[in-house]
Order: structure tokens, then C-alpha cells, then sequence
């Protein structure tokens, strides 16, 4: 839990608790990864017959926002950067696997 209030958990958003006397709610979870599409006419005419609602202020909106992109917005490698070890004195250099006499040494690079 402490490590999605950090933001350190993909797809899971963390909201603090509302503590207005009249819409008391405690510390709820948003799950990023299941999104839910409805027609604006419809939350529009939903919205209208509800009096009162709660609504995140900025920059917890803001927050929130950043958290769905930064869900949906990741971008896979077909080659992930290998990890680095421990005790090598140079790890600038490309592993094997992206070396080779007629390849370039690193796959996210191109010869000018």
C-alpha cells in the first residue's frame, strides 16, 4: 500500500480521504488499468439530478491525470536495456547480443 501511495505501483492511483462533514469517505483506490466509457450526454443528465457531488481539486486532479498517463503511455522495447552488474569497471559497453561486424552496436541507434 505505501508503495501505491508513491506512485510506485502501475495502474493502481491512490486518493486521500475526504473528511467534509457531509461526504465523509475514507482512502480509496483507483485501478488505473479498468477504464469505463460512457456517452457525455448521459454524465451530463446524470450529473444534473444529483445536488451535491464531490470533485478532486487541482492538483490532485492534475495528479490523477498524470498517474492514467503514465499508465497508458508506456512504451515497450522489443530489446530492454540489460540491467547493470555490480564490480565492472566500464559499463558503457553494449552487451554481446547487440554487437556484431555488420550491425550497429546498439539497437536504438542508426548510423548517420
Amino acid at each position: 500500500m505505501e508503495e501505491a501511495r508513491r506512485g510506485n505501483v502501475p495502474g493502481f492511483h491512490i486518493l486521500a480521504p475526504c473528511s467534509l462533514p457531509t461526504a465523509i469517505r475514507e482512502i480509496r483506490i483507483v485501478d488505473i488499468r479498468r477504464i469505463f466509457s460512457l456517452p457525455v450526454g448521459f454524465v451530463r443528465k446524470e450529473a444534473e439530478g444529483v445536488d451535491a457531488r464531490l470533485r478532486l481539486l487541482p492538483p490532485y486532479r492534475a495528479h490523477l491525470a498524470q498517474a492514467f498517463a503514465r499508465f497508458f503511455m508506456r512504451i515497450g522495447l522489443p530489446l530492454d536495456i540489460p540491467p547493470f552488474r555490480q564490480g565492472i569497471a566500464d559499463q558503457t559497453k553494449a552487451p554481446a547480443q547487440y554487437t556484431s561486424a555488420t550491425s550497429r552496436s546498439m539497437p536504438n541507434c542508426d548510423p548517420i
